[in-house]
């Protein structure tokens, strides 16, 4: 771009850092009033951690930008002597890098050359970001295809792609510089711009725990999402960097500080006083407000007066003397009044708490403003605490209070931003409960009450959501469960009611249906088991079918009216069958004469059907039939005697069978037959006899 001389100011007597641009902008009178315009609006940043820019201008035809002349030395610088800088150290420059690319950014500036050259570190631990907004003015001079701005090494992906830089693609270049910063290496190897282009827009990143396994896992993913090389799913804003990278460099930092104290107390247990007086003024270097380090540093240099006289009084001095011209005026008053305990009359001493009497005075002068910008910030002022912390910032950096004040004010921003997320979401929250979409209002509010735990509303709401929803879910339950009774599905229904009744265990619903649930499966198994009484009547199972309806009777002892009207049925049909059986096998045993049997069967039925007129008239048929049996049996053995000439044998059979049935053709017929034959036989007898007698 051009030569940096180191000049001093002569109108203001102050150095400066001027820069001469040598490109082809000089060129073009266009291009010239447009970098002049873009160096106003460059020169309105007024950010501690941004080098300030006091004049632009041109000399004998050459552009030039007169800036704050910063006392240290580059990122570059201390990557390539590779100096043994804490960690946390590392982290805490590079938060006030990000600082200033974060106000910028917010004011619409995109830096596009951001590289370890382009960030000094002053001597006394101050960032200072170099040439903000120079390759913006310089890109419109080189708008020829091919020609990209800014240094290979830390341009993103997308750059070379040809998109526009963005904020993000600052995001990118100042994640190399951290990986650098803190590896002392590059994530992308390569030896020229083709390598390099290779390897940025095709090829992974070094992981920084494989360079430095020691290094806090976060931070490794945190400077990996830095360096991803899709945009949208890179870190997106330098803010959202810094909530990342501050708990870490904090959480550090109180590492470091425990570490030391731990070996401060080997050190005072060893009365090594000096070398843990050093370490515990390292430790309250890296974090003042540490009572424990400010505890144990009084211990030791009470022991150290016990020990030290005037020249450990002379070194105090100088140390105070040291701490003074750093401003670190409560660290030098200290030293000051440390010495004077070890000698009272020791002149160098009182000279030096003179002036840091003085000093206090500039410094009181300092606490009114910011005592101002405290009140501003209660009043709620952001604007006009930036307003006055500005000037105290850029006079003095490293200003612990006024960085806190800062801090605060970043602070009050995100509570307000909060605030309103949880005002909007809140609302959204409503409307979702309002339509009765409870689940997606619940998740809402469940992740509300992460971000406010002691928020009153998110939790009446999520009590009211949640009360809802268990009685919609109760209402959608119930309306299950009836129809599944009403589909007669009664272990779903039932197992569906039990749950709910575990939910619910006071709804009065419930019950009530269950007790509807029961009844209608008695019903049911009622209604199954009438009817299986009537299949087995129909069958003529009729003891099956009285067994059945017994036990109906006495599971529904109040409500027998049907059964026992069917029992009525079953039974009478019951007699009927056994009625009309024993008809049937009565007249079986009259066709097969077995008179005995057929009797005894008759005498049964009679006992228990006397009105039956069936069995009367079978009663009368067995009668006449074994009658008939009689006289035939009767007439047989008449015809039998008589064929045995048994004459008077069989007419006495026969009068007592005429007696029996009178008038009874055959048996008059048979009588008389068998008195002719024994008439003619007694004639015959006669005549025989009388031949007899004749002969004779």
């Amino acid at each position: 771009m051009g030569v940096v001389y180191k000049a001093r100011d002569p109108k203001i007597n102050r150095m400066v850092a001027l820069k001469t641009i040598t490109t082809d902008v000089a060129d073009n009178p266009d291009l010239l009033q447009r970098f002049f315009r873009e160096g106003q609006f460059l020169a309105s940043l007024e950010h501690p951690n941004i080098a300030t820019i006091y004049e632009m201008g041109e000399e004998g035809g050459t552009p030039f930008i007169a800036m704050a002349y910063v006392d240290g030395q580059t990122l570059a610088e201390v990557i390539a002597r590779r100096l043994p800088i804490p960690l946390f150290l590392k982290l805490e420059y590079a938060i006030q890098a990000c600082r200033a690319f974060d106000y910028a950014h917010k004011r619409g500036i995109i830096h596009r050359d951001i590289k370890p050259g382009n960030i000094m570190l002053s001597k006394q631990g101050t960032v200072k970001v170099l040439d903000f907004g120079i390759a913006r003015v310089l890109e419109t001079s080189h708008t020829r295809p091919g020609i990209l701005m800014g240094t290979f090494a830390y341009m993103g992906p997308e750059v070379y792609h040809g998109e526009p830089a963005d904020a993000r693609s600052d995001i990118f270049s100042f994640g190399v510089v951290l990986f650098e910063l803190i590896c002392y290496s590059k994530p992308f190897p390569g030896e020229n711009p083709a390598n390099l282009m290779t390897s940025i827009c095709l090829e992974e990143p070094r992981r920084l725990r494989e360079i430095m396994p020691d290094s806090p896992p976060e931070l490794d993913s945190l400077v990996e999402r830095m360096l991803l090389k899709p945009v949208s799913e890179r870190v997106q804003s330098m803010e959202d960097l810094l909530l990342d990278l501050e708990p870490i460099c904090k959480s550090l930092q109180a590492e470091t500080v425990a570490q030391l104290i731990a070996k401060s107390r080997e050190l005072i247990q060893q009365e090594e006083f000096s070398q843990a007086r050093d370490l515990l003024r390292q430790a309250l270097q890296v974090d003042f407000t540490n009572a424990q380090a400010r505890g144990l540093l009084g211990k030791v240099d009470t022991a150290l007066k016990k020990k030290l006289l005037r020249p450990q009084a002379q070194q105090l001095v100088e140390n105070g003397s040291s701490s003074l011209k750093d401003g670190k005026l409560d660290e030098a008053r200290a030293l000051a009044n440390s010495a004077l305990e070890l000698d009272s009359a020791f002149e160098p001493a009182q000279e030096l708490l003179a002036k840091i009497q003085l000093e206090a005075s500039r410094a009181k002068l300092l606490n009114e403003k910011l005592q101002a910008a405290r009140q501003r910030l209660a009043e709620g002022l952001l604007d006009e605490v930036d307003a006055l912390l500005a000037p105290i910032l850029e006079r003095e950096a490293t200003n612990r209070q006024a960085l806190l004040l800062q801090e605060q004010v970043l602070e009050e921003r995100s509570r307000r931003q909060k605030l309103h997320r949880l005002v909007q979401n809140m609302q959204r929250a409503r409307i979702l409960w309002t339509d009765q979409k409870y689940e997606e209002c619940i998740n809402l509010l469940t992740g509300l009450q992460v971000e406010f735990p002691d928020e009153e509303d998110i939790r009446k709401l999520m009590e009211a959501a949640r009360e809802d929803r268990a009685e919609q879910h109760r209402r959608h339950t119930l309306e299950e469960a009836r129809n599944l009774l009403a589909a007669r599905r009664y272990g779903e229904c039932e197992e569906l009611l039990a749950g709910l009744r575990t939910e619910f265990p006071n709804d009065d619903e419930i019950p009530k249906l269950l007790e509807a649930l029961r009844e209608d499966q008695a019903r049911q198994r009622k209604g199954e088991r009438l009817a299986e009484a009537r299949n087995l009547l129909t069958s003529r199972r009729h003891e099956e079918s009285i067994t059945v309806l017994s036990e109906l009777g006495k599971e529904f002892p109040g409500d027998d009216d049907e059964i026992a009207k069917l029992l009525h049925v079953v039974r009478e049909d019951q007699e009927k069958q056994r009625r009309l059986q024993g008809v049937a096998d009565a007249r079986n045993l009259l066709a097969a004469r077995r008179y005995e049997d057929c009797n005894t069967l008759l005498v049964s039925l009679q006992k228990q059907f006397p009105e039956d007129n069936t069995i009367l008239e079978l009663v009368e048929a067995l009668r006449e039939d074994q009658a008939q049996e009689r006289k035939l049996t009767a007439l047989a053995e008449a015809r039998n005697l008589k064929g045995s000439k048994r004459y008077e044998e069989a007419l006495s059979l026969l009068n007592v069978l005429e007696k029996d049935f009178s008038g009874d053709e055959d048996i008059s017929k048979l009588r008389e037959l068998v008195q002719d034959e024994w008439a003619e036989q007694r004639m015959l007898e006669s005549l025989a006899e009388a031949r007899d007698l004749l002969s004779s």
